[in-house]
C-alpha cells in the first residue's frame, strides 16, 4: 500500500531537509522494531507507545521513504543496511489510514541521520543541527515561518525543538521538529499538523518516549 501523496510531500521536505550532507562494530544501528503499537530500539535505547487505532506505517512503506531519501540505496537484499544509509525512517505513525486524502494526516515520524556522512556543515550539538535545518529550507524557497530554538525533555533526555509552519493548500500546515545527538547520529521526531486538538494527540504519543 503507498502512502498518500500529502504525507510523501511532507516527509520529502523533511528529507530535502536532512541531504545537509559509524557506530562501534559491537554496537550496529538497527530500524528497531513496532510490535503490538510499541517501538522499541536498542540501539538508541528507545522505546514509545503509539495510540490504540492510530495507523502505523508498514515496515516497506518506512523502506520506500528510506530508499527515495538515500542516493546510495541501491536494489537487492542488502539495498537497505542501515550502517551504510545517511537518513533511516525508524517509525511513523498517523491518525487516518496512510493513503488518507481528504485533508493534511496528523502523523510523528521518527528519522535518524548518520551525521559521520554530513560533509557539508558542521554539527557538533542539536541547536546546530536544526539551526541547519532552518538556513537549509531558506536557501531552498520553503516559505516557512519558524519559533525560537527551545529545550525540552522527552523522557530523560534532552532535545532541541521548534516549531514551523507553513500556507498549505488553503490551511496552515504546523510541525514541530525535536532533536537529539546520540552515538555520532542525529535522532529526529517530527509532528505534523493544524490544530491544537491534532497537536494534543500527537504531543500524547510524544510523551510516551522513554531512553534506558
Amino acid at each position: 500500500m503507498k502512502i498518500s501523496k500529502k504525507i510523501i510531500v511532507v516527509l520529502l521536505i523533511v528529507s530535502l531537509i536532512l541531504s545537509m550532507g559509524c557506530a562501534k562494530k559491537e554496537e550496529k544501528i538497527t530500524f528497531g522494531e513496532m510490535k503490538d503499537n510499541t517501538y522499541t530500539n536498542k540501539y538508541f535505547n528507545l522505546e514509545f507507545k503509539v495510540t490504540e487505532g492510530w495507523n502505523i506505517a508498514t515496515k516497506e512503506e518506512l523502506d520506500e521513504f528510506t530508499t527515495s531519501s538515500n542516493e546510495n540505496a541501491a536494489e537487492g537484499d542488502n539495498a537497505l543496511d542501515p550502517e551504510k544509509l545517511r537518513v533511516l525512517a525508524l517509525a511513523m505513525a498517523a491518525k487516518y489510514p496512510m493513503t488518507y486524502s481528504e485533508g493534511l494526516n496528523p502523523n510523528i515520524n521518527l528519522l535518524s541521520e548518520n551525521l559521520k556522512l554530513v560533509t557539508d556543515v558542521t554539527i557538533k550539538n542539536a541547536e546546530d543541527y536544526l539551526t541547519a535545518t532552518k538556513t537549509a529550507m531558506e536557501q531552498a524557497g520553503m516559505p516557512y515561518t519558524f519559533g525560537e530554538i527551545t529545550t525540552e525533555k522527552l523522557g530523560n533526555k534532552e532535545f532541541k525543538a521548534f516549531d514551523l509552519s507553513m500556507e498549505l493548500e488553503g490551511f496552515t500546515l504546523k510541525q514541530k521538529q525535536y532533536v537529539t545527538l546520540i552515538k555520532d547520529h542525529a535522532l529526529i521526531f517530527t509532528l505534523t499538523y493544524t490544530n491544537d486538538e491534532e497537536y494534543k494527540e500527537l504531543s500524547d504519543i510524544l510523551n510516551t518516549v522513554k531512553f534506558k
